[in-house]
């Protein structure tokens, strides 16, 4: 059962409703108004959906909470149901995730309190990404306190096993709201896991697009068909914007296409990926959105003709692999041509790089093309004998072709070769054409069965199966013979190139290898086979191309690339290696990733470059791998030389070749072999700087290559390489067996096809004359022509590259959009496309992690995505910028300034008035660059702004367009008149006889004039038409004959490129050789010289020998014969034994160093593998580190980024909020306005209830008066009777009468008094109004007043507390700064006090030392006079002399020495002084600062009081201030019964003109009855209107009583008013006194801080004073053990005169006291010296630390 809401009916009718049958397009918001209804129902559905008819598969499948996460059970339970063919599902979701179409990811809305407390407690669990070697793995991250640095503690969620990994291998997670999120750039936390699982986590639920930035979509291969490209789905795509839409292929298309039209730019897609992975299929897609979408001009390219395209590529370009079941061979650029209204005007299709080699190959598992196998078991009827396919057994013997055996195969080749021939039929290719494309196929066949063999007669090739040969010739329209000759052509016993006219004028070229070897038979086969299928595939893209092409003009074209995928065989199960032909398509697959990279990575930092933006993007580690360039370069770098062959000896001097070039080079030279393209190869990049992109492999022929930045590495077998690069020369022929058949039709459908030329390899642009798409394409098709492509023709490596080169150039020159297709699975490519069986071979699951993240790395995601993130993706012009959003700025001047002279100043001006975020854009120099939600936003505003503008125009245009038709009715309304008077006159005439005569002869007078022209214009058409069939039969046989004659121009112009490309390197070789000839010649001249030299100095030395031999001779001759024999033949034999003996040292010792040279060259090699291994592990120490600071950096940026979200989030919020505080502001001020306006009709009304009162009781009078008349009439009346007919006197009618006058003169009395009442009444109303109106006036004022010192006080108050406080911090750091002086200040005193106990001490021990040093000089004194007495005895005797002269100087050194310290006594004492002086001085200062603070403390105490009185003051203001408002509220009161008093009043007044009214009709009617009662009536009146008297005068005093209130209060609000004053007056003294109370404070720390600057400089000196101390303590020691020694001796000496000193003691005693004083004198003197020059010495020292620091003092 289906419980479906209406708009889901609807959206299942794609978009139709229920109702109306109405499309609802949303053009710019895809579905959003069904959403919004969507929305509003809170209900949830429950549905069926099946394979076939399922919408949803873009919809999110969440769960009730938003929160479902998949995991591997869930991918599982998501590959059963695709494995159950037809299942369905029946899902529960809320309508919130209906469609991803309409929720934004990234929307700024205000978060629950329940998501915050959900992402609280996420973070707070720590979860983290465990990546290994399957996948990743979610884990909880344990907090340990002694684990060692890099190393991290984790829980792993699915097993709870606790382990400890790297920090390496932990990357962070995101919260689950990012599960599935649209774009991979929205991440918080950016790495490979969260990318991996967000893509595993959007592909389980059927969500195969995920957006990875601006202009990369990634799509992941679902392996089975799925509903989300259908029309509907492409109803909900059209017209969108880019932001608007979901992640789809269709959304790509649509944004090219919105780009396209909005920036008339040239746009592209382009397809990347791995075969399987489903380019093709995306590519399709694209396209049919395309068309769909936009529309063609008179159905060019419809839905059927797309369809029949795809058809006849496949069959014709497709096979089966072994990784992809329907493998695309060839690359394909379909261009849509589009008009100035966004139509497609024209298209075409350009075929690029076909693999028509494949035609020929027989590989396990693999198959030819399509066609073959359906043209054999398709084709029936006539057409089978025709193509001589009748008498097929399906055992024939071919080279080339197997046959399908299986029933079902051939079963479903039948039918789809029913599916070509009506695809053919539905773009109108016509069947003579279709069957010379089938006689071709059928030729290629048979020539296959035909073989070859060589004849053993004469050594010449031939076929093999002659019937098949004369079937192919018959199908070719040319003979056997002619065949046989053009294929097996024979010179020499050898195969030549074919016989051609243009034979004799070629040379041959030195790159031509035949001369080398023999061409075999097959080989010859093969390439005219190979050409013939390349000539047909050629031939049906013309065909295509006619069939969707047109002339019309057009402004901008759409590409569209498809190419064949990046083959590995190896990943499949192949170890064979990869073919040439795979090694070309991934060369391109790289080229194209290097575009990628180019594009997204390298373009963008340029630009920021450029336009001076500061911007950080840390590239990844590994910088020879995270290039693509190094792998495009090691196969295409360009060559210098391409003249001389390098090899090991000179590639130092020679730039390194590509592999392409290397392989053309190797192809060049005789003799090169396979063997020798492997070793040149590693000769070029064996060494260890290309280890990690090229690699040995142990099998023959083998080499690795490490593809895709390392992640995909590609075994490749060279064999047969040198013969796949070259051109085979049997290949050319083949068009000339097409163009030179001998049916008509071949040729004319061959040479058409030929009009724009082709190549040898790389397929041609064909079938379009004058398209604008290939003028567009023309660098592609320059390519083939000129420069070096023109030279390298035979060349297919070369030419691929030139082709490569050509495409890229192509697409540079446009927007790229890159959809990236991923592979889940190895094998996910030979999965069945026609159903949703899937043969799955990982049991993990249906994607392959792994894999998934060697394609994520290897294309370079995540850098992208990162740079994305982190920069600014979106930029514009600056003037492009001013002009598209100057109606944003609300700024006059900024807005309608049209030409500026600075262009960034004017848009800095515009910024700053449009209130932007500035953390969202960058003005560069002359463009502006903007955040990835920044420009949207503008645009939004622009389209709401221009929406308002437009709605403006369209009155205008509908007032202006009425006026017109009211004009044009006007003019119709005249003419509609004039023809009815026409008419009218027309009715009269028309019965008239010479009427009817004149219409009937008028017709017949011409008839015979117009059957002769007639006849004169039909022979003049037979003429022309004669003429014309003529014309054009000559016309088609003369374009034929110059379609001809172009085709050969052709062929001859790329023959004689050749042919100077020849000639060229021909010269170049010349000259290379002549320049090493004259070299070489030089060197042998060089060389002669020098041997000459050689020969003239070794025969000079000869004859030297023989003389010194002959003179040798001689002289042992003469010895001989004179002096004796052997002499000199024994000096002569022992030099030669000498000379000997040395040539064996002399080779023992080379011997010996070479030895120990190689022994050397050993440890060097030793040491340098040792180096290389030191250094690879530094390499990888520094990968390892660099991966981390990557990490680390990305997680940075992610913050950061993340940082700069929450910012702009909160400025957006904050912005809101100002916007909104507006508009209540506007609102209040609206609310006030209408209170006012309320307040007045109010008493409008009022004044107008009481006129309308008064105009009814005037009314109501009237109406009295009226009754009164009447009944006085009556009463008259009656009067009358009863004085008619009563039969009264006179007299008594007289009396009557006198009565009558009284009263009414009575009457008319109370009418004038009560008037004069009701004026006053009028005039106390009047009045009480008034009174109320003041009353209301006074209220208002009053509370305005009260509200205003409200706020005065408040703030008041606050500005008191804060000045409080403030003061309070003062205070406490003032208390502080006190409490640490005193601190301070007591540790001083400690160490003075310690210091002058020291001094004292130190004094004390100086007197007991000077006095003993005294008593000792004393007794020396006496010692010395008994020594000298002793001396002047012993004068004679020298060794005393001596002893004496010595012990004087010891006691010279020793006064010497007390003199010194009595000095420095002296000193001390004095800087004791000194230092008691600065302490004194400090202690005063500290004392003066004591007083200063105790000053202000009791001024911060008055302060304090002050403000306590303040507030006291304040409080009693507040209290006066509330009895004054509750005053107030009881006046209100008061007045309120005043109120309501008057209107009891008012009631009473009615009530009393009700019995004034009555008392008047009694009144009158006593007058008239003339009673007697009337008096009494009076005095009732009188009494009444006394009362009312009364009541009036009650009121004026309440009024008064009233007025003396409002007095009352208005002294009461002046008294506040002056309080408020006073308190204000107040404050500001108190302000006054804290400013004096900070000065002071400021001064009172000044002082203390000389203070301490001073007590710091007395601590210096007192530290001085110490060293000194200590250093006469040192000297007074010294001076002590010199004074020991002296006692010592002086002991000595009395001992020795202890008997003569008593003797001589009386009579020598003055002379000993003379003595002893000028002993004294001398000592003292001694000592004085040498304190004085030490104390110079020390002082000097010191002088320059005491001066600086006196300085610094001063």
């Amino acid at each position: 059962m289906f419980h479906l809401s209406p708009f889901e009916n609807s959206l299942r009718n794609g978009g139709v409703s229920n109702n109306g049958n109405k499309k609802c397009h949303s053009k710019c918001t895809g579905s959003a108004h069904g959403i919004r209804a969507v929305e509003k129902e809170r209900s949830k559905i429950t549905r069926q959906i099946s394979s076939g008819k399922k919408l949803s598969s873009i919809s999110r499948c969440t769960g009730r909470n938003g929160k479902h996460i998949l995991d591997i059970t869930d991918l599982q339970t998501a590959a059963l149901f695709r494995k159950i063919p037809g299942y369905e599902l029946q899902e529960r979701f809320w309508f919130k995730d209906l469609l991803n179409a309409v929720q934004c990811f990234n929307d700024i809305k205000a978060k629950s309190e329940e998501q915050i407390a959900s992402e609280k407690e996420w973070l707070d669990a720590e979860k983290m990404w465990l990546m290994h070697r399957g996948g990743f793995s979610m884990a909880r991250k344990l907090i340990v306190p002694d684990l060692e640095s890099g190393k991290v503690r984790l829980q792993i969620e699915q097993t709870g096993e606790v382990i400890t990994v790297d920090e390496d291998d932990v990357e962070k997670s995101n919260p689950p709201k990012f599960d599935r999120a649209e774009d991979l750039a929205s991440l918080h936390q950016l790495n490979e896991s969260s990318i991996l699982h967000t893509l595993r986590q959007r592909f389980a639920t059927n969500l195969i697009h995920t957006y990875a930035g601006n202009s990369t979509l990634l799509v992941i291969n679902p392996m089975a068909p799925l509903s989300i490209y259908s029309e509907k789905v492409v109803a909900l795509f059209k017209g969108c914007k880019s932001e608007d839409m979901p992640p789809h292929i269709y959304s790509m298309a649509q944004s090219a296409y919105h780009n396209m039209l909005s920036a008339r730019k040239d746009q592209t897609l382009l397809f990347l990926g791995r075969s399987g992975s489903g380019k093709t299929t995306n590519f399709r897609h694209s396209i049919q959105y395309l068309m769909t979408a936009a529309g063609s001009v008179n159905k060019i390219l419809t839905v059927e003709k797309l369809s029949a395209i795809w058809n006849i590529l496949e069959s014709f370009g497709n096979c089966r692999t072994v990784m992809n079941g329907n493998a695309t061979r060839f690359t394909q650029i379909f261009s849509l041509d589009f008009d100035q209204s966004g139509s497609i005007a024209s298209a075409s299709i350009q075929i690029l790089l076909l693999d028509k080699t494949r035609i020929t190959k027989r590989m396990d598992g693999e198959t030819t093309f399509h066609i073959m196998n359906r043209l054999l078991c398709g084709v029936e009827g006539n057409l089978r004998k025709e193509l001589f396919f009748d008498s097929l057994t399906g055992n024939e013997q071919n080279a080339f072709f197997v046959q399908l055996q299986k029933l079902e195969e051939k079963h479903r080749a039948q039918t789809d070769f029913g599916k070509v021939l009506n695809s053919f039929e539905v773009l109108g290719v016509h069947e003579s054409d279709l069957k010379i494309i089938w006689s071709v196929l059928a030729a290629i066949f048979h020539l296959g069965c035909a073989g070859a063999a060589k004849n053993s007669n004469s050594n010449k090739y031939q076929f093999n199966n002659p019937q098949a040969a004369q079937k192919a010739a018959l199908l070719l329209g040319s003979s056997v013979e002619d065949l046989s000759r053009i294929i097996f052509g024979m010179s020499s016993g050898g195969l030549t190139t074919p016989n051609a006219p243009r034979a004799p004028f070629r040379t041959p070229s030195p790159t031509d290898r035949t001369s080398d070897r023999e061409m075999t038979g097959l080989e010859a086969l093969e390439g005219i086979i190979t050409e013939l299928y390349a000539e047909v595939f050629n031939c049906v893209a013309s065909l295509i191309n006619k069939s969707i092409s047109a002339s019309a003009s057009t402004v901008n074209s759409l590409l569209l690339v498809d190419s064949p995928g990046f083959q590995n065989p190896s990943s499949c199960g192949r170890q064979a290696g990869a073919t040439f032909d795979d090694l070309c398509y991934n060369y391109l697959q790289e080229r194209l990733q290097l575009l990628y990279h180019h594009s997204n990575l390298v373009t963008p930092k340029d630009r920021y470059e450029q336009e001076n933006i500061s911007f950080n993007f840390d590239d990844s580690s590994h910088e020879h791998m995270a290039n693509p360039s190094h792998i495009v370069n090691l196969l295409d770098k360009t060559a210098q030389n391409t003249v001389v062959r390098t090899s090991q000896i000179d590639l130092r001097e020679t730039d390194r070749r590509g592999l392409l070039w290397l392989l053309d080079e190797e192809a060049i030279y005789p003799g090169s072999t396979d063997d020798s393209f492997i070793e040149r190869l590693f000769t070029h990049y064996g060494d260890r700087d290309y280890q990690q992109l090229l690699l040995k492999s142990s099998g023959n022929h083998q080499f690795i290559l490490q593809h895709m930045q390392g992640t995909n590495p590609v075994l490749y077998k060279a064999t047969g390489w040198l013969k796949c690069s070259r051109e085979n020369p049997v290949r050319r022929a083949a068009l000339s067996i097409l163009q030179d058949s001998c049916k008509e039709d071949f040729s004319k459908l061959f040479v058409n096809s030929r009009g724009l030329g082709t190549t040898s390899y790389n397929g041609s642009l064909v079938g379009i004359e004058g398209s604008q798409s290939l003028r567009r394409a023309s660098s592609i098709r320059r390519t083939f022509t000129a420069g070096t492509a023109a030279i390298k023709r035979k060349s297919i490596c070369l030419q691929t590259k030139f082709t490569v080169d050509g495409l890229v150039e192509t697409l540079r020159r446009t927007k790229i959009r890159f959809i990236q297709c991923i592979l889940p699975q190895h094998n996910a490519g030979l999965c069945e496309t026609n159903s949703t069986l899937i043969s799955t071979k990982n049991d993990n699951g249906l994607l392959n992690v792994p894999l998934l993240r060697s394609q994520i790395r290897g294309g370079q995601i995540l850098d992208v995505i990162r740079l994305h993130k982190q920069g600014l993706p979106y930029f514009m012009p600056l003037g492009e910028f001013r002009r598209r959003f100057r109606l944003l700025a609300f700024d006059n001047k900024v807005a309608n300034n049209g030409s500026v002279l600075d262009e960034r100043r004017a848009v800095e001006d515009m910024v700053s008035v449009m209130d932007m975020d500035s953390s969202g854009y960058r003005i560069g120099l002359s463009q502006i660059f903007f955040r990835s939600r920044t420009l949207t936003d503008l645009e939004s505003q622009r389209d709401e702004k221009l929406a308002g503008m437009v709605v403006h125009l369209q009155a205008h245009c509908r007032g202006h367009l009425a006026r017109k038709k009211l004009v044009k009715k006007k003019l119709q309304d005249l003419a509609v008149r004039c023809i009815q008077r026409n008419v009218r006159k027309f009715m009269l005439v028309r019965d008239w006889p010479w009427w009817r005569l004149l219409v009937r002869v008028s017709p017949l007078l011409n008839v015979h004039r117009t059957e002769e022209q007639l006849r004169q214009k039909s022979e003049e058409l037979d003429l022309l038409k004669t003429k014309l069939d003529k014309v054009e039969s000559e016309r088609t046989m003369l374009k034929h004959e110059n379609d001809k004659l172009e085709s050969k121009m052709m062929e001859i112009s790329a023959d004689l490129a050749e042919e100077h490309s020849t000639s060229t390197l021909a010269a170049e070789r010349l000259d290379a050789e002549t320049n090493e000839r004259i070299r070489l010649e030089r060197e042998l001249s060089e060389t002669q010289h020098k041997n000459k030299q050689l020969q003239q100095a070794s025969e000079r030395l000869e004859m030297e020998l023989l003389y010194a031999r002959s003179d040798l001779d001689g002289i042992s001759e003469e010895d001989d014969e004179g002096e004796g024999e052997g002499v000199f033949k024994q000096r002569y034999e022992r030099v030669v034994k000498e000379l000997e003996f040395t040539k064996r040292r002399l080779q023992q010792q080379h011997e010996d160093d070479l030895e120990q040279l190689v022994g050397l060259k050993k440890q060097l090699e030793k040491k340098l593998s040792d180096a290389y291994e030191e250094v690879e592990e530094q390499r990888q120490v520094v990968g390892q580190w660099k991966r981390k600071v990557q990490k680390l950096n990305g997680e940075m940026n992610d913050l950061k980024h993340l940082l700069e979200e929450q910012g702009a989030r909160n400025n957006l919020l904050e912005k809101k909020q100002r916007k909104f505080d507006s508009e209540t502001q506007l609102m209040q001020d609206e609310l006030r306005q209408e209170k006012i306006l309320k307040e007045r009709v109010c008493r409008e009304k009022e004044l107008c209830m009481a006129e309308k009162f008064t105009l009814e009781s005037n009314i109501a009078d009237i109406k009295l008066e009226l009754e009164l008349k009447d009944e006085k009439l009556a009463a008259f009346q009656s009067e009358l009777d009863e004085l008619t007919y009563g039969g009264k006197t006179e007299e008594e009618v007289t009396l009557l009468r006198k009565q009558k006058i009284d009263c009414e003169r009575r009457l008319h009395d109370q009418e004038e008094e009560l008037d004069e009442l009701a004026g006053q009444v009028q005039l106390l109303e009047q009045a009480k109004l008034k009174l109320e109106m003041n009353l209301e006036q006074m209220r208002k004022t009053g509370k305005k007043e009260a509200q205003l010192h409200d706020e005065e006080l408040e703030e008041v108050r606050c500005n008191a507390q804060k000045k409080v406080k403030s003061l309070e911090a003062q205070l406490e750091n003032e208390h502080e700064e006190r409490t640490i002086l005193l601190r301070e200040k007591h540790d001083l005193e400690r160490r003075l006090m310690a210091a002058m106990e020291n001094d004292n001490n130190e004094k004390a021990c100086d007197e007991a030392l000077l006095q003993r040093l005294k008593r000792d000089l004393k007794r020396t004194k006496a010692l010395l006079r008994d020594t000298q007495t002793q001396l002047e005895r012993m004068k004679a005797e020298t060794p005393g002399k001596a002893m004496i002269r010595q012990l004087k100087n010891q006691l010279e050194d020793i006064e010497c020495a007390r003199s010194l310290a009595a000095k420095a006594k002296q000193t001390l004492e004095v800087e004791l002084s000194e230092t008691q002086s600065l302490l004194e001085e400090s202690n005063r200062q500290r004392n003066d600062a004591e007083d200063k603070l105790n000053a202000v403390n009791r001024e911060r105490s008055d302060m304090q009081s002050q403000l306590e009185e303040n507030e006291e003051e304040l409080a009693e203001v507040l209290k006066k201030y509330k009895a004054s408002v509750s005053q107030m509220s009881l006046d209100q009161l008061a007045l309120q019964e005043q109120v309501s008093l008057v209107t009891d009043l008012e009631i009473e007044r009615n009530s009393l003109r009700e019995q004034l009214a009555e008392l008047t009709t009694k009144l009158e009617s006593v007058e008239s009855m003339g009673d007697a009662s009337s008096n009494l009536v009076m005095k009732r009146m009188e009494l009444k209107l006394k009362e009312l008297e009364s009541k009036l005068e009650l009121e004026q005093t309440t009024k008064s009583r009233l007025d003396v209130q409002i007095s009352r209060l208005k002294e009461v609000v002046d008294k506040l008013q002056t309080d408020l004053s006073n308190a204000r007056l107040k404050e500001q003294n108190s302000q006054d006194q804290v400013r004096k109370l900070q000065r002071n404070l400021r001064e009172i720390r000044d002082e203390l801080n000389s203070a301490m600057s001073r007590e710091g400089e007395t601590l210096l000196k007192r530290k001085e004073l110490e060293k000194r101390c200590e250093e006469l303590e040192s000297e007074t020691a010294t001076a002590r053990t010199d004074l020991r020694l002296a006692l010592k001796r002086i002991e000595d000496l009395q001992s020795a005169i202890q008997g003569d000193l008593d003797d001589d003691d009386s009579m020598e005693n003055s002379d000993s006291e003379h003595d002893s004083y000028s002993s004294d004198d001398s000592v003292n003197t001694f000592l004085a010296a040498h304190n004085k020059e030490k104390n110079d010495r020390r002082f000097s020292t010191a002088s320059s630390s005491g001066g600086k620091e006196s300085g610094s003092y001063a």
